[in-house]
């Protein structure tokens, strides 16, 4: 897990500078603005959070043993482009929502929801699982959004605090950071209904 939320931090700090100099890159046209902000981000956001869940199973779900990512990915059709696109998809959809893009870090939390729901969908056919959730029940979720609201709040405190030539970049590497825990409670949240198998 700890190997899993390292990679994740390490692609996002890099992500960030990615997008840092595409943001001050004077040659980007307004359409190459508009597709960077709109189509290239998202999709390497979508990417580096499925990368964290790939890199976290099984322990996200509280696991020791699992049958191997792979094998989950290639049992269906089309599992592993159902899996991009579901991520994807929020990523583009969420922030066209009235108010949702105000909470920092919502997108990054929702589309890890996402990416580890559709996986243990597939974990628990393949263990024979005959009932499950995938949705956290309205308790755990108000937990999960006031954990990402909190970090959110927090990494930006930190970043107005601390006196550095690229503050922006720090407080937005503690708000990746800070969604952890709320993905690794929503993971174990899932795995919990494995228990008893």
């Amino acid at each position: 897990m700890l190997a899993a939320i390292f990679l994740f931090v390490f692609g996002s700090t890099g992500l960030l500078v990615f997008e840092e100099y595409l943001h001050n890159h004077p040659s980007l046209s307004n359409l190459g603005n508009w597709l960077s902000e709109h189509l290239y981000i998202p999709t390497l956001r979508a990417v580096l959070v499925l990368i964290f869940v790939a890199a976290a199973y099984p322990a996200l779900f509280g696991l020791h043993d699992a049958p191997a990512i792979g094998a989950l990915l290639s049992a269906g059709h089309y599992r592993l482009d159902w899996w991009i696109n579901g991520v994807l998809l929020v990523s583009l959809a969420l922030p066209t929502v009235p108010g949702l893009g105000r909470i920092p870090g919502i997108v990054l939390t929702l589309q890890g929801m996402v990416a580890s729901a559709m996986l243990f969908g597939w974990l628990a056919q393949d263990m024979g699982l005959a009932q499950y959730w995938l949705f956290p029940g309205w308790g755990l979720l108000g937990k999960i959004l006031l954990i990402t609201g909190a970090a959110g709040l927090l990494s930006w405190m930190a970043g107005s605090y601390l006196q550095l030539a690229r503050k922006r970049l720090v407080a937005e590497s503690l708000r990746l950071l800070a969604q952890m825990p709320a993905l690794i409670i929503f993971g174990s949240a899932l795995g919990r209904q494995l228990d008893g198998l």
